[in-house]
C-alpha cells in the first residue's frame, strides 16, 4: 500500500478479536474522503494511483450483486465498497466481537477500520464515557456473560466437544444481555490499557515503527519488544 501509494485501511474480521485485542495485520485499499459530513467516493480521475489499482478488475467489480442489484444500481461508484455506512465507519466508540466463536471475546475499535460481517458492531450513544465503555467491555467479557451467551445462542458445529463447541453470537440475541446498572470500570480499563501496551510491542508493530538501519538495528528493536512484552 505505502509503496504504491493506496489509502489503506485496518481489515478486522471476527478471528481477529481475541483476548480484548485485534491480531489483524490485514490492510484494503479505501477509495473514500473523509470530512467532517461524512465519506465521499475519491473520484479516480483525481487519483491516478487509485485508477491503476481497480481499473484492471473493473469488470469484477462492476458485476458485484447484493440483495439483487449492482454496485450502479445501488447508485454507488463501481469501485466502492458494496455496503459501508459511513456514521458507523466514523464513530470512535464501537465495540466489535467475534460472531462465532468458543467463547465471547469483545473489543474496543477506534475509528479508521474496516470489519466484515463476521466482526459485527456496537454502537454507542454521543453521551457513553470511555470510562462507561470500558466497564461495558468488561460486562461483555465477563464469565457471566459468557455463560449467558451460551445459554441463548446456538452451536455451530453440533459435533464437537463440550470445550472445543463453537457458538453462534448474534446482535439480536446479545441486545438481550441482562446488564447491572452499574459496571466496574477500574479492571476494564487496566485490561484495556495493557492490551494496547501488548499489541505495540508485536513483531508487526515493531517494524511497522521502525525507522531502519540508520536508527537501531532491527535486531535490537524487535528483542527489546520482546522483553517489552
Amino acid at each position: 500500500f505505502a509503496r504504491r501509494n493506496l489509502p489503506r485501511r485496518l481489515f478486522i474480521t471476527g478471528d481477529c478479536i481475541r483476548d480484548w485485542a485485534t491480531t489483524s495485520e490485514e490492510g484494503v485499499t479505501f477509495p473514500y474522503d473523509e470530512s467532517a459530513h461524512g465519506l465521499s467516493p475519491t473520484p479516480l480521475a483525481s487519483s491516478i494511483e487509485l485508477a491503476k489499482s481497480f481499473w484492471p478488475n473493473r469488470s469484477p467489480l462492476r458485476l458485484r450483486n447484493m440483495f439483487g442489484k449492482y454496485p450502479v444500481e445501488l447508485g454507488l461508484e463501481w469501485y466502492e465498497f458494496i455496503y459501508l455506512t459511513s456514521p458507523r465507519y466514523l464513530d470512535p466508540r464501537l465495540i466489535a466481537f467475534a460472531s462465532v466463536g468458543t467463547h465471547n471475546h469483545f473489543v474496543a475499535i477506534h475509528q479508521g477500520a474496516v470489519l466484515n460481517r463476521h466482526a459485527p458492531v456496537i454502537t454507542f450513544k454521543s453521551d457513553v464515557s470511555a470510562a462507561d465503555l470500558n466497564g461495558i467491555l468488561g460486562l461483555l467479557n465477563s464469565s457471566t456473560a459468557c455463560f449467558w451467551l451460551k445459554q441463548v445462542c446456538f452451536p455451530k458445529d453440533g459435533q464437537a466437544l463440550e470445550w472445543h463447541e463453537r457458538f453462534e453470537f448474534d446482535g439480536t440475541k446479545l441486545a438481550s444481555l441482562p446488564t447491572p446498572a452499574h459496571q466496574p470500570t477500574q479492571l476494564p480499563t487496566a485490561l484495556v490499557q495493557t492490551s494496547t501496551a501488548l499489541q505495540a510491542q508485536s513483531p508487526a508493530a515493531t517494524l511497522a515503527s521502525w525507522s531502519g538501519p540508520s536508527g537501531d538495528p532491527l535486531r535490537t528493536r524487535l528483542a527489546t519488544a520482546r522483553d517489552q512484552a
